[in-house]
């Protein structure tokens, strides 16, 4: 059985590249978490914290590629979205060219990029009529398109994303109460992202002072032991992350 418009399916598993979100609250090392992952990076943030963060990894010899896509947006709606349109194509141009020399690229984060997007479509941060399967086809489309050419570049496209107060639903009819928890917050992600890897971040304080990172792999793709697992300090990055996922080498995430 042979055909030149089919491609047998592999028997080992050879791809190196994963499509994954890696969230949490500020300050937990979900860019530190990030840039662990092979060089060259392209590094698009949206004026993030990452001064102080990068040079630890830069000054080390690791190739990382920065541009800002940050901006405020004032005015009318029809000025908000003519500044915001320039914007959103800065922000997709440089993820484009990305897959053309990069190892890895990094979002930071995915909610800015979204949101990004919105006031480029509606001059605002939603739309203020029409059905809302329609209003945000063409947004919908760009960033399906823009993973569509992410796997099949073969990059390592890495999405930073934020959290959100948790609510609890009052069972009185009272107001609704804050848990004390954070989730992921999902009100303000983009709608196409379906990730292969979604990874939590959290911070503690050690004793005697410093910080300890630690991260909790939520999807782990193709190996279900894997979710739950708990890595701390030197074991919490992208390497060992994807080795325990997929039963490889730590070292061919490098």
């Amino acid at each position: 059985m042979s055909s030149v418009l089919w491609t047998p399916a592999p028997t080992v598993f050879d791809l190196r590249s994963v499509l994954a979100e890696v969230y949490g609250d500020t300050d937990t090392g979900r860019t530190r978490w990030s840039l662990t992952a092979p060089d060259p990076i392209a590094l698009i943030h949206f004026g993030e914290k990452v001064r102080g963060i990068v040079e630890q990894f830069s000054i080390l010899g690791k190739r990382i590629m920065m541009t800002d896509c940050g901006g405020v947006y004032r005015g009318s709606r029809d000025d908000i979205k003519s500044v915001a349109r320039a914007a959103e194509a800065k922000m997709f141009d440089h993820i484009y060219d990305s897959f053309g020399w990069a190892k890895t690229v990094i979002l930071d984060t995915h909610n800015d990029a979204w949101s990004l997007s919105r006031f480029a479509e509606f001059g605002g941060s939603k739309p203020t009529g029409g059905r809302v399967d329609r209003n945000y086809e063409d947004i919908n489309n760009r960033w399906r398109q823009m993973l569509v050419a992410a796997r099949q570049s073969g990059k390592n496209v890495i999405l930073i994303g934020m959290t959100a107060d948790e609510w609890i639903a009052s069972q009185s009819g009272g107001q609704d109460k804050k848990s004390g928890r954070t989730v992921r917050a999902t009100h303000y992600s983009p709608l196409p992202i379906k990730v292969d890897v979604t990874v939590r971040t959290y911070s503690q304080l050690k004793q005697g002072g410093g910080k300890s990172f630690l991260s909790v792999i939520e999807k782990p793709w193709m190996n279900a032991a894997a979710g739950g697992m708990i890595l701390t300090d030197d074991m919490s990055n992208f390497p060992t992350t994807m080795s325990l996922i997929t039963g490889t080498s730590a070292e061919e995430w490098k």
